[in-house]
């Protein structure tokens, strides 16, 4: 198994054993390993295809779920504190999306998903990527309120704005994850919208 770096290649994963084993495994039906590709900073696959497993459950979202369970790590599902939730399935020529949302501690990772391509038979022959880790001692209890986090968020922006809803979640930012608040705004005018992302 060969680490080509960001980009594409017929390859395994960035140094990791787990990893390039379950590329192997993933591979050996086919005889040749699947095609990875890759970006600078993130530990497994961002979206991996050229593979096709057996019928993996009786609808999409099973055969999803069921995927993830035994290659966690390539889809970056292998970090004890991360899970996965059916957050919908799309009808795509004739086969099935299923994106799955990443939850952690209870509390949804914002932006965070894994999306897997399933067939009608229930095998899954692609999937990308983007789960972020998240730190096992991260705190799920807020310093901030939902009202203060509003409030904040509200002044961030420069239009008159009310806060519409505040969700607590997961932010993966660049210096790590950490707990915040995800602040929906609106202003007068239907372009003034926006999501403002306060630490919790």
């Amino acid at each position: 198994v060969i680490f080509l770096g960001a980009g594409e290649g017929r390859a395994g994963g960035p140094a990791a054993d787990g990893i390039a084993a379950e590329m192997e495994s993933l591979g050996s039906a086919l005889g040749a390993p699947p095609i990875a590709t890759f970006e600078a900073g993130i530990p497994h696959p961002v979206a991996v295809h050229g593979f096709s497993t057996r019928p993996l459950g009786p609808s999409p979202a099973a055969a999803a779920l069921e995927f993830t369970a035994r290659w966690p790590l390539i889809v970056g599902a292998g970090d004890p504190g991360t899970a996965l939730a059916v957050d919908r399935v799309l009808a795509w020529k004739g086969r099935s999306v299923v994106r799955l949302a990443q939850v952690a501690m209870g509390l949804p990772v914002f932006g965070r998903e894994a999306a897997i391509l399933v067939g009608a038979d229930g095998a899954v022959s692609a999937f990308s990527s983007n789960l972020a880790p998240v730190p096992a001692d991260l705190s799920p209890v807020p310093a901030l309120t939902a009202d203060a986090a509003a409030a904040a968020a509200v002044l961030a922006v420069d239009y008159p704005a009310s806060a519409e809803r505040a969700d607590l979640g997961i932010w993966p930012g660049i210096d790590g994850a950490q707990l915040a608040w995800q602040v929906l705004v609106r202003g007068p005018s239907p372009h003034q919208a926006a999501y403002i992302v306060v630490d919790a």
